[in-house]
Formats: structure tokens, sequence, C-alpha cells
């Protein structure tokens, strides 16, 4: 593999590029225009200059390791288990023998702490487990190994399971995945006790995740703890990104289809079927159409209808939970989309980001569902970053 990263391999064997080899294991970037790096900033510019740190089994890496590093990247996702990747030089041009791919410090298994940022600001964007190495030989470029691993919710992925809960709530089925999996479990309680809860050849995650976005929860990780809580509704934004000076590029989508207005849910707790259990958020009138437009040009062409479940229940709290959860996923109008801001660490999901410079309908805050961290030496920092907003 040839660039900046081949570059870094020769400086750090004592070859002619060792002061970049240097400047790579101290987490500095040559590859911002205005020419190498210089303290803090890059000659010619007043901008930061990107930095990386890894901690691989709570140590710092090593400076020569550090110097064979080719690419950085963190992928964090509101309902998946956090990404990391490292790819580096896996290659000693004196004794010819591959490096970093054989041993230490890359043990499947080992913690690993992904921190990005600027000289001087650095961030953890990911905290996981080494999950996998990938060799990769291209003629005759130097091999290089690519380091990946999760976040420790990829515990709950390992195995599916059928098997059934007696007498539980949702909350209790939590906090005992958690403790089969050697992780400490922060679980909001719910109320609603089942008397029988059905895992059916699902991972405890896919599992998991399903009872947690029928009441309106998510399953998240906070290194060694697991999550299990309401849906998160941050109301501050924290990153602003502007048209021309922060955001790269950005393609909302606003769309209609598939929205309703209002949600119904209903059934019957199959130990008393003669008693019906309804739960309503907006109207219960069938007919009901929803807002849509005052204009008469387009009357009935953005006209909402409800949206109705019938299912068995435990009682009227559980049908109540799972009409607020259901409406909030299926507000009338929706703005998704992908974008792409020089590197930002608060740009995270889970997280608001206020986006500015777009106009009156696309410009507003949005909620970031995933992002991804990306430090190299040949394209800088970057953030790409998958955001939605919804409302009446």
């Amino acid at each position: 593999m040839t660039g900046p990263g081949s570059r870094a391999a020769a400086g750090s064997r004592g070859g002619p590029s060792g002061s970049l080899a240097t400047g790579l294991a101290a987490g500095l970037l040559d590859g911002l225009p205005g020419g190498p790096v210089a303290g803090g900033t890059a000659v010619g510019t007043d901008r930061p200059t990107p930095a990386f740190a890894l901690r691989v089994g709570g140590l710092p890496l090593p400076a020569e390791v550090a110097s064979d590093v080719i690419s950085v990247s963190a992928f964090q996702d509101v309902g998946l288990p956090g990404m990391f990747t490292v790819r580096l030089i896996d290659w000693n041009p004196d004794r010819r023998v591959t490096t970093w791919s054989d041993g230490p410090p890359f043990e499947p298994g080992a913690p690993v702490e992904v921190l990005l940022g600027y000289v001087g600001a650095l961030t953890c964007v990911l905290i996981g487990e080494i999950t996998g190495l990938e060799l990769e030989i291209d003629g005759d470029q130097p091999p290089t190994v690519l380091v990946r691993g999760y976040d420790r919710r990829h515990r709950l992925m390992r195995g599916q399971l059928t098997r059934t809960y007696v007498g539980v709530t949702d909350s209790d089925i939590a906090r005992r995945i958690g403790a089969e999996r050697g992780l400490a479990v922060t679980a909001t309680s719910t109320t609603v006790r089942s008397a029988h809860v059905f895992q059916h050849n699902q991972t405890d995650l896919e599992f998991l995740t399903q009872r947690a976005r029928r009441i309106g929860y998510e399953v998240g990780i906070d290194d060694r703890t697991l999550l299990f809580r309401p849906r998160q509704r941050p109301r501050v934004a924290t990153a602003v990104l502007r048209r021309d000076v922060d955001l790269v590029s950005f393609a909302p989508r606003l769309t209609t289809m598939g929205q309703t207005s209002a949600v119904v849910v209903q059934g019957w707790n199959p130990g008393q079927p003669d008693q019906q259990l309804r739960a309503v958020v907006g109207t219960d009138d069938p007919g009901a159409r929803g807002a849509g437009s005052t204009d008469p040009r387009t009357a009935g062409a953005l006209e909402v209808g409800n949206r109705t479940l019938v299912r068995p229940l435990a009682d009227r709290a559980e049908a109540e939970s799972m009409a607020g959860a259901l409406a909030d996923r299926t507000r009338p109008w929706r703005i998704t989309g992908p974008g792409t801001c020089i590197g930002r660490p608060d740009v995270r999901a889970g997280e608001l980001v206020r986006i500015e410079g777009l106009g009156s309908r696309f410009s507003g805050d949005y909620a970031v569902t995933s992002a991804t961290h990306t430090f190299s030496p040949s394209m800088g920092y970057r953030t790409d970053f998958q955001v939605e907003r919804r409302f009446p």
C-alpha cells in the first residue's frame, strides 16, 4: 500500500522519514492543505491539527506501533454495536517479517479506547474490544493488518437462543441478559409483568432490542455497563454545523409517505379474553385523515390516516406504552439524510446537531442516528453521519 502510511512505516524503521514517523506517533497529521505541521496548527493556516490516540489493554499505544498506523475509524449507532477499525503497516523491512498481526498489543479480546480530535483536545469516541484481525497482502506492497472490534454490546450477538422467561418484566429480562454476558446493568424499571415471554431463535441483542422498541425504550452501552432505558430525547444540540464552514456535504430528504397522525393499540389479556384493552395516541376515529394540508390545491395529497395494532396485551399500561412508542416513530413528516463534516467528535450517535444555512425547511435540529469518525494522514479527520428529524 502506498501513501503516507508507507512513508510512516519506512520512518519507523530508521529511514529518511523519521520526523514524519515521530509526528504520527504523537497522533499528528501532515496531510492538511497548507503543508507540514508545526506545533498545533498546519503551517500557513490557522487550522488545528487533527490527532488520534489509542489505549489498548489500558495502556497508551507504543510510539513504534503508532508510527505504522494508516487510519483509525470509529462507527457509532443508536441501535447497533459501535465498531472501530485500525489499519497498520504490518511489515519490518529489516527483518522481513510481519509485525503487529502476530502478537501484542493487538490480542483478540483486548479492550481498546479510541480518541480522536485535535492536538490538545482529544475526545473518546468509542470503547470496545478487539474481535478480529485481518491481514491484507497486495502484490509487492507492504502487508497491512486491519484490527477490528466492537463495543461490548457485541457480546449479546453471540449465539441465537430459544427460551422462555416466566413472570418477568422487561427490565428483569435486561438485567438477566446483562449478567449472563458479564456486564453491569443499569435498567429503568418497567411495571408490566408478563406471565410468559418467548425468545425464539434470536440473539440476545435482537430480542432485547425488540422488547425495548415496543415500549419506547432503547438498549445502549456505557463501557462495561448495559443500559436499558426510555429512549433518550436530547433537547440541546451538542454541535452546530454551518454550510461552507463545517458542513462538507448533506443530502436531506423530506417524506410524508408511510407516516400516520394517530395510533390505536387494542387487544386482550389471554387470561381474560372477554375484557378488551385499548390505548390511543391522537384520535381513535378510524376515518380520521389527520391534519393534512390547508391549501385546496393539495387537498388529500398530504393527509395521513391512523394506524391500528391488534395483539395480545398484559394490561392497559402495556397498551399505552406501545401506542406511545409507535406514535413517536410514525409522525406525519420526517426528514432523513446522510452528511459529512470536518472532524467533529461532538457529532455523536444519539445526540442532537443543529444544521444552519439551508433555508427554513431543512435548517434546524436533527437527531444523529449514526456517525463514523475517520482519521488518516491522506484525508485528515472527517465525520460522516446519518440524521433524522420528525415533526407534525
